[in-house]
């Protein structure tokens, strides 16, 4: 009798994907509404991450730079503390 293989997992169901390893570079743009944000972008143009929106170019470059410097020294947390909520969780109690 033989036996079933495995199936690779897709997407975030709690693999990797080849968006965690591909290389990824920060950008920063003017919005349509005139904002200044930046992105962390994959290599195959998928966003990552989205900042909220500055009123300069200049400093959303500053926060893109801090935020990128900082990433290697941050905490990884699995779950929010208990004191400590997400923004989608704070967002979510505002409706």
């Amino acid at each position: 009798m033989a036996t079933a293989t495995k199936q690779a997992r897709t997407g975030r169901q709690g693999g990797h994907t080849d968006v965690d390893k591909a290389p990824s570079e920060f950008v920063v743009f003017q919005s349509n509404s005139g904002d200044y944000r930046w992105e962390v972008v994959a290599e195959g143009g998928a966003t990552l991450a989205q900042s909220a929106s500055f009123a300069s170019f200049d400093d959303a470059e500053h926060a893109a730079t801090r935020m990128r410097e900082g990433a290697a020294s941050a905490r990884f947390e699995t779950s929010a503390s208990a004191g400590r909520r997400t923004a989608a969780a704070r967002a979510t109690k505002k409706r």
